[in-house]
């Protein structure tokens, strides 16, 4: 997980990782970090907190939250 916009941190969880390939992690997580998806959703969680009463906008940050994950794989 990537956290932080100002100072962005990778967060990698301790256990369970046996399946996992911890390179592939990382790189997914890096490219949110080129891609500067952080704040392209704290963007889209500012509209919809202001905009809480149109559908729209709620549609609309489901669908970048979907395609910023499936661009990065």
């Amino acid at each position: 997980m990537l956290v932080g916009l100002w100072k962005p941190t990778i967060y990698l969880p301790m256990e369970n990782t046996v399946d996992m390939d911890m390179g592939m992690v990382i790189h997914h997580e890096l490219i949110h970090l080129k891609r500067k998806d952080l704040w392209v959703k704290a963007f889209t969680l500012g509209a919809s907190a202001l905009h809480w009463f149109n559908p729209l906008v709620h549609i609309l940050q489901k669908d970048i939250h979907t395609w910023s994950e499936l661009s990065c794989d």
